[in-house]
């Protein structure tokens, strides 16, 4: 199987055609980022949007409050988030309207611990305030901590039902229209008013699927590192349904500590973080002492991927998916590849795609833009 044009930018195709033709069936690999990589928008946002959609949490009221309190900053200072009457606020305000809230719904829907139905629950105020101030907690969150809260709400659920609830959010999101929403919460609370954003729906890119099955045909193996939660991302790239095809063992993510057969808030010591330098140490430690080699190819689009990438640009491809992203520490090899474009467009490039540095003729910087149809 040859890869098809498709929507890829001409010189990007020529580069990966070549690149498979010269390194098929020699015991090579390549390295993919997921969210915006291998699909459009985040797959772990998309998750976070249909659980609290569908309030599945497997927690009381008294565990909700350790799972908004892992990771808590151990002294509680102000942050750069101000409320919409322009007051500073502070982790602990938001925590303590998140758990009155919770605990209102826990008790009064019938999927928790109440009885009434989520027709019904959804038309109220708490539940409005619910959903505003989860999304806006997770920034506060990661400012001071620099920790995914998404991932721990999965706390509680078991492997099979949590794979359940992934694979219902993917194919509500791929279903949807791709929309982006903002809403304010009421005043009610001690942090008052807050608004928060979130963007609906994803789509599979079929240029990617198809690169998966060429690679695959000329015996090159295909690795998933994620900053999102493993079994999360396990499930899109895996399922035959979605026809990715990567292999299970073949997906890297975040990973939380099981008890009883149930994730914890807890994150999994045992396991390298796979984020930012943990990507690299993930290439490191498992896939160049297994395969003997650096990857093929890695391919990602954002800041959370630039280590990965630098470490090995002189001895693998890189292919970025170029989001435009403001003041990103990417955009220094995003232009380095437009350089590289540019310089074998123009008849100075030679077969093997010259580069506008002193970096191996093999090792390409190849830059594409979104697919036809997304949008951002």
């Amino acid at each position: 199987m040859t890869l098809e044009q498709r929507h890829w930018h001409p010189y990007n195709h020529r580069a990966l055609v070549d690149l498979i033709e010269r390194a098929k069936h020699a015991g090579n690999y390549v390295v993919f980022d997921w969210d915006y990589t291998c699909i459009f928008n985040d797959t772990q946002n998309a998750l976070f949007l249909y659980q609290i959609d569908h309030l599945l949490f497997k927690v009381t009221p008294d565990e909700f409050r350790r799972v908004l309190r892992y990771h808590f900053p151990d002294i509680d200072i102000k942050t750069a988030f101000q409320n919409e009457q322009g007051e500073f606020l502070t982790p602990a305000m938001l925590a303590d309207d998140l758990e009155e809230l919770y605990s209102y719904l826990y008790a009064n829907y019938e999927g928790l611990g109440g009885a009434r139905p989520m027709e019904e629950i959804r038309t109220t105020q708490q539940f409005h305030d619910f959903k505003v101030l989860m999304h806006y907690y997770t920034r506060v969150m990661y400012r001071h901590s620099l920790h995914d809260f998404t991932q721990i709400t999965s706390a509680g659920f078991d492997l099979p039902s949590y794979r359940e609830m992934v694979q219902q959010s993917i194919d509500d999101s791929l279903a949807c229209s791709l929309q982006a929403d903002s809403f304010c919460s009421s005043p009610n609370g001690k942090s008052k008013s807050v608004s928060a954003s979130w963007r609906y729906g994803t789509r599979m890119r079929e240029e990617v699927k198809e690169l998966f099955r060429v690679f695959r045909d000329n015996g090159i193996d295909i690795y998933i590192v994620s900053a999102s939660q493993e079994e999360n991302v396990r499930v899109f790239a895996s399922d035959k349904k979605y026809g990715y095809g990567v292999a299970e063992d073949h997906v890297f993510g975040g990973r939380r500590e099981f008890l009883d057969g149930k994730f914890t808030i807890k994150d999994d010591k045992r396991y390298v973080p796979t984020y930012r330098e943990g990507k690299t140490r993930v290439i490191e430690k498992i896939f160049v002492e297994k395969h003997g080699r650096p990857p093929l190819l890695i391919a990602g689009d954002s800041d959370g991927d630039v280590h990965m990438m630098n470490t090995f640009k002189d001895r693998a491809t890189l292919l970025i998916f170029n989001r435009n992203l403001e003041n990103a520490q990417i955009n220094e090899l995003v232009k380095q590849g437009i350089r590289e474009r540019d310089c074998n467009d123009n008849g100075n490039g030679g077969e093997q795609g010259g580069t506008s540095d002193d970096r191996k003729n093999d090792c390409r910087i190849l830059v594409q833009d979104f697919f036809l149809g997304e949008i951002l």
